[in-house]
């Protein structure tokens, strides 16, 4: 089955022109809630049928842009949807990996900020070093 593919830019030009899409991520929801690109909604790859991407637009036929990490996992979910005969499915080239090389807006979960401090110096007591 061919699934076209689309490059980020094209699809966040789409966006920026106001186009009706859907921006499908197809990652974990870990990865999804630690950065997805803007406009994206999450239906994990494991359930994804063309009854989990109709879910919240039942009256859409398309077109689906599927986006996951780097591509390989959102080709999975295009030929699903498309051997399901949804035929406007189109794969974000490179996945959310591209999307942030190319600059393009993302929602990233706010980092702990103590965490980030007292990562390294647990890690360094566990393992019995001494900081600094």
């Amino acid at each position: 089955m061919n699934v076209r593919q689309v490059s980020p830019e094209d699809v966040h030009r789409l966006q920026v022109k106001g186009r009706s899409l859907d921006l499908v991520d197809v990652r974990t929801s870990w990865e999804f809630n630690d950065v997805h690109a803007e406009g994206a909604r999450w239906v994990p790859l494991g359930p994804v049928t063309p009854e989990a991407v109709l879910a919240d637009h039942p009256k859409s036929s398309g077109p689906f842009y599927v986006i996951c990490r780097s591509g390989h996992r959102s080709m999975t979910a295009c030929q699903r949807l498309q051997a399901a005969g949804l035929k406007e499915v189109f794969s974000v080239a490179g996945g959310t990996v591209a999307w942030e090389r190319a600059g393009l807006p993302v929602v990233r979960k706010a980092r702990q900020p103590w965490l980030s401090r007292i990562l390294p110096e647990t890690l360094l007591r566990r393992l019995g070093l001494k900081a600094g």
